[in-house]
C-alpha cells in the first residue's frame, strides 16, 4: 500500500513528452515500444539504429506487454508498471523471511521482512523506476533462498530449477552471473565437507542454465553473425565510466542518451560498428591514463557502496 500511494504521487514525471518520453523507462522503453509496434528487438534510442543487443531480453518484453494491454507510454501504462514493480518488491518479503528464517530463526525472519517492506530504496527503487530494479532483487533473492537449501537436495530437479531460474536471472542482467559463481561455489564446498558427490548436480544446474540463455545466444548470433554474450554494450559502459569523465562516475558526454552527435553515430554506422569506436576510444583512453582509470574505478567502487 505504501509503495502504491508513492506511485499515484510519482507516475506524472514518467509521462513528460521531452526526447520522445525517454523518461519512460529509458532503453528499455524505447526497445519495448519497438516490440509492441512490430519492430522486433531493437531501437534503444531515437530513430532507426536497428537490432539490438544493448540490454537483454526480459524486462523489455515485460514492458512491451504492458504497452500492448495499456498503450504505448500512456498514463495507465505507468501506472501499472510501477504497480507491477511494486508487486515485484511485495513479494521479495517472502524469500527474505524464509532466508532469515533458515540462517538465523523465526524472530529475525519477521525483523527482516518487516524491515524489508518499509525500507526507504525499497520503496524508491518500486514506485518511482522503470528499471528491473526491482524484478532483479526478488530473483536474486529466491536464487540465494534455493541455494540455501540445495546442500540437502536430494533431487536433480531442483538444482535444474536453480539453473533455469538463474538463466532467467541473467537474461535480466548479466552482472548477477558474478554473483551465482560464489553461490555455487559456496552449495558445492558444502556437498564437498559432506562426502557427497557435487560434480552431477553442478553440471545439471549448469546445463539448465545455458539452455536457458541459449536461444538467447542463438538470436545473436543469427542477428549480428558473429557472437555476442548476453549484452554487447561493454564497451559503452568503460566510456561513459572513465572517457572525458573527472567528476561523476557518468559522462553523458560520450553516450547517445546524452549527446545527440553520439545518438546521430549510432544511428549512422549501427550498433555494432558503433561500439568498436567505442572499444577503441575506452581502450585508447586506459593506455594514455592508467592511474586516473585506476583511481576512477577506486571512486566508483566507494560511491556504489556508500552513495560518496
Amino acid at each position: 500500500m505504501v509503495r502504491l500511494i508513492v506511485v499515484a504521487f510519482v507516475y506524472q514525471g514518467f509521462l513528460e513528452p521531452g526526447r520522445d518520453y525517454w523518461e519512460f523507462g529509458f532503453e528499455v522503453g524505447m526497445v519495448a515500444r519497438s516490440i509492441a509496434t512490430g519492430h522486433g528487438f531493437a531501437n534503444p534510442f531515437w530513430g532507426e539504429t536497428g537490432p539490438t543487443a544493448w540490454l537483454t531480453p526480459v524486462f523489455p518484453y515485460l514492458l512491451s506487454r504492458i504497452f500492448i494491454i495499456f498503450g504505448i507510454k500512456t498514463k495507465a501504462a505507468a501506472v501499472a508498471m510501477l504497480a507491477l514493480n511494486s508487486l515485484f518488491s511485495t513479494l521479495t518479503c517472502l524469500p527474505i523471511f524464509f532466508v532469515a528464517r533458515k540462517t538465523f530463526g523465526l524472530r529475525e525472519a519477521k525483523w527482516a521482512a518487516w524491515t524489508w517492506a518499509f525500507f526507504p530504496y525499497a520503496i524508491f527503487y518500486s514506485a518511482d523506476s522503470m528499471w528491473y530494479h526491482c524484478f532483479l532483487t526478488l530473483l536474486l533473492t529466491l536464487l540465494v533462498l534455493i541455494a540455501l537449501h540445495l546442500e540437502s537436495a536430494t533431487r536433480l530437479w531442483v538444482w535444474a530449477a536453480f539453473g533455469v531460474l538463474a538463466g532467467i536471472t541473467a537474461l535480466t542482467t548479466p552482472v548477477v552471473l558474478g554473483v551465482l559463481l560464489f553461490m555455487i561455489r559456496w552449495v558445492c564446498y558444502r556437498l564437498r565437507q559432506q562426502a557427497r558427490n557435487w560434480l552431477v548436480p553442478l553440471g545439471t544446474a549448469v546445463l539448465a542454465l545455458f539452455a536457458t540463455i541459449a536461444p538467447w545466444l542463438v538470436r545473436n548470433y543469427q542477428t549480428f553473425h558473429r557472437p555476442v554474450f548476453l549484452k554487447d554494450n561493454f564497451w559503452m559502459e568503460m566510456c561513459v565510466g572513465n572517457v572525458g569523465n573527472d567528476l561523476r562516475w557518468w559522462n553523458g558526454a560520450v553516450h547517445p542518451a546524452g549527446r545527440a552527435e553520439e545518438a546521430a553515430e549510432i544511428q549512422r554506422v549501427g550498433e555494432l560498428a558503433y561500439l568498436e569506436e567505442k572499444r577503441t576510444q575506452a581502450l585508447g583512453f586506459i593506455e594514455t591514463h592508467p592511474g586516473i582509470y585506476v583511481w576512477r574505478c577506486v571512486r566508483r567502487i566507494v560511491f556504489m557502496w556508500t552513495g560518496f
